[in-house]
């Protein structure tokens, strides 16, 4: 929850007028609980939409999900459950995570770096692929896992696709 990825998605969000709501999952940092490989988590994830969807300062028909490493797996998975997201992102998506199965019913983008020690940009660009044209990929190249030093960068892919989706601007 408190990392330079998550912080960079959360910015990118907020700086363009988008609700952010960031989350430990159980057993992580003061959440109680046990760490429930990953379906427990997944259980999480869905909680924290349906609390999201609940204000009233949130337009529960424009709600984007986002990721980053496990936190990505963990989200795929409930975006793949979910018809109401507007709009999917994943980030440095752990791609020993098991994927097959996954669809999307909504625009997603995944960004990674061709560096990552944990996302093979292989099996990311084949994973992306199937998912069909909804879906894009970004390949940073050089870039690992941790993003250190490119979060504005993260920021500047992020918050196109954030606008274009949940508030239907578009820039040329």
């Amino acid at each position: 929850m408190h990392n330079n990825v998550v912080d960079a998605l959360c910015a990118a969000a907020i700086e363009n007028g988008i609700a952010a709501l960031r989350f430990n999952f159980r057993g992580t940092g003061n959440r109680e609980g046990r760490h429930a490989h990953p379906i427990g988590e997944q259980d999480d994830v869905r909680a924290a939409l349906a609390h999201l969807s609940e204000l009233h300062e949130v337009v529960s028909e424009r709600i984007a999900l986002a990721g980053y490493s496990f936190g990505a797996g963990v989200a795929v998975r409930v975006a793949s459950d979910d018809p109401d997201l507007r709009a999917f992102i994943g980030v440095s998506l752990p791609t020993m995570m098991p994927l097959s199965g996954v669809t999307l019913g909504c625009p997603a983008q995944f960004v990674s770096g061709d560096e990552d020690e944990y996302s093979d940009a292989d099996d990311l660009t084949e994973f992306v692929r199937g998912l069909g044209a909804q879906a894009e990929l970004r390949l940073l190249l050089g870039l690992g896992h941790f993003w250190f030093g490119v979060e504005r960068d993260l920021k500047e892919i992020v918050a196109p696709f954030l606008n274009a989706h949940l508030l239907g601007i578009t820039t040329a």
